[in-house]
């Protein structure tokens, strides 16, 4: 399977941020870390933090990603150059894959080619947060190499 990173457009971009910012609130509350009527404002401030100007911030790069032969847009790739502390990485931002083409290696393609870009900019290792109820991205991770570095774990009390 061949996908091809494109350049988002600004109307794509646009877009994308209005689903980072609904599923990152939604994915929190489910996580319970958020209370649901705080969750989307909370969620605003991270993602464009993280994004202050947008397609132009400095070190993050944002992606449709492309099947090679169909030309279908099959999903969204961003992440960012990440220095200090003595360290360097890619933090991997987002890896989207559209309903309708999960399961069907997009995923792991998506990732062989974030692999390459990372070693062709000096990188030797790339970061990712992924939330503990999200299984399906878990497993994607474990079998494409990741591992989990730290599990934080929450018991509710009633």
């Amino acid at each position: 399977m061949m996908v091809e990173l494109v350049p988002m457009t600004e109307t794509e971009y646009r877009r994308f941020v209005r689903w980072c910012v609904e599923d990152y609130a939604q994915q929190q509350v489910r996580a319970g870390a958020w209370q649901p009527d705080a969750a989307v404002s909370l969620a605003k401030q991270m993602v464009h933090g993280l994004l202050p100007e947008g397609l132009s911030t400095p070190d993050h790069y944002l992606f449709s990603i492309l099947d090679r032969e169909s030309a279908d847009r099959v999903g969204y790739l961003w992440y960012g150059l990440r220095k200090g502390a003595g360290e360097q990485f890619v933090a991997l931002y987002e890896l989207v894959i559209l309903e309708v083409y999960r399961r069907q290696g997009y995923g792991t393609a998506s990732l062989k080619v974030l692999e390459e870009r990372a070693l062709d900019l000096g990188m030797d290792r790339i970061l990712l947060h992924v939330f503990g109820h999200n299984e399906a991205a878990r497993a994607l991770y474990r079998q494409s190499g990741y591992v989990e570095r730290n599990v934080t774990m929450v018991r509710q009390l009633d």
